[in-house]
């Protein structure tokens, strides 16, 4: 903002008697640094960027002073000229300095995109870690010791021992229990419903995708009725007897194979059947086989699960900033169109002033005649 200011305080009349003469000095100067500039350019070499990079700076700034200086000599009505060898030398110049600008702009730009792959392959470097293993000693009743290696990610898969007990018996009989050797805590096993998959066998629907049989609850049924829905989509009605089917429990509809149907739409639907007597009709019903499966012990390691928790979540990205080649080039843009609005108002003040001195002008005149006129007696 230098620029801007030299030209404020040169645009308002100054308390110097001879501005004119400090607007003069103030653009030879100028002149002399973008001589001297011209001067000490550096060669078009790559090894001397950082030169370029820095002389590119200062012819910048320095054209802008000129431009400033040019502009104040301009309102004071001073004949300001470029001289013939300055004029070349920025001829000259000007297209390294626009080549450097680009280079520099591209050599920024690559920086701060190798930056960014060097955060972005650091987070991914410290999110990742080894899978580490814990060692699990084992003492059996006749003191012997087996170790067990588990890793972290297979410790709900890892076999438990139930706790060793040494006892001792007296001669009575009666046994004592002795110390407790290993000591594995079993928590409570939460509730849990067993799904079998097995594949469906009806030949008539020749549908190969695995069924969903529950141990608990109704059987589940392939309705040959298929429901409202299950028509629309086109897909076999499936769910346990008597009760919603799949899809319609998935789109949270009312089924028609639900208990709220009445006895004729269920006779109309399902398949009828004599009974073993002969007398009356019974509805068709699968077969039920009960499974009698052990449900295995499962250890849950609560150190494990406290780990998890007080994992802390990993931080967004911070937004990107804005390059510093765009805003240098806004910066530019913003002094270049105050100059332009300051330069506009330099010469409405200067019409003003001219404006004002032809009023003068006139007036005196006016003067002047009217004491003609009456030395004349024309008034």
């Amino acid at each position: 903002m230098s620029a801007i200011s030299d030209i404020l305080a040169l645009a308002q009349p100054l308390a110097d008697d001879n501005p004119k003469t400090l607007a003069q000095t103030e653009l030879d100067a100028a002149y002399e640094r973008v001589d001297a500039l011209v001067k000490t350019r550096p060669d078009d070499k790559e090894m001397l960027a950082e030169d370029q990079e820095t002389w590119v700076g200062v012819w910048e700034q320095s054209l802008i002073n000129l431009r400033a200086c040019l502009l104040a000599a301009c309102v004071l009505w001073i004949h300001a000229v470029v001289r013939p060898h300055i004029a070349e030398g920025m001829a000259e110049s000007q297209p390294f300095a626009a080549r450097w600008t680009t280079e520099i702009a591209s050599r920024r730009q690559e920086m701060e995109r190798q930056e960014r792959e060097e955060q972005n392959h650091g987070q991914q470097d410290g999110g990742d870690s080894a899978p580490s293993k814990q060692g699990e000693r084992i003492e059996d009743g006749s003191g012997q010791t087996d170790e067990k290696v588990v890793e972290d990610g297979d410790s709900d898969k890892a076999e438990s021992a139930p706790p060793a007990i040494k006892s001792t018996t007296s001669r009575e009989g009666s046994s004592t229990s002795g110390v407790r050797l290993a000591y594995v805590q079993v928590p409570a096993r939460a509730k849990r419903s067993r799904i079998i998959l097995d594949d469906d066998e009806d030949e008539e629907d020749e549908d190969p995708r695995p069924v969903k049989k529950t141990t608990g609850g109704p059987p589940i049924v392939t309705h040959k009725t298929r429901c409202k829905a299950c028509a629309d989509r086109s897909e076999p009605c499936r769910g346990p007897e008597g009760r919603t089917c799949f899809v319609c429990a998935k789109l949270k509809i009312k089924c028609n194979k639900s208990p709220g149907r009445t006895r004729a739409q269920k006779a109309a639907e399902e398949e009828i059947v004599a009974d073993r007597k002969g007398k009356g009709n019974a509805a068709a019903r699968p077969t039920r086989v009960r499974r009698e499966v052990e449900d295995p012990i499962e250890l849950v390691d609560t150190e494990e699960e406290e780990h998890q928790k007080k994992v802390p979540r990993t931080k967004t990205q911070p937004k990107e900033q804005v390059a510093a080649s765009i805003q240098d080039t806004g910066v530019r843009a913003v002094k270049r169109l105050e100059a332009k609005i300051l330069k506009n108002q330099a010469r409405m003040k200067a019409s003003e002033a001219e404006m004002a001195d032809m009023g003068a002008e006139v007036e005196s005149q006016r003067v002047e005649l009217d004491a003609i006129k009456r030395a004349l007696g024309m008034k």
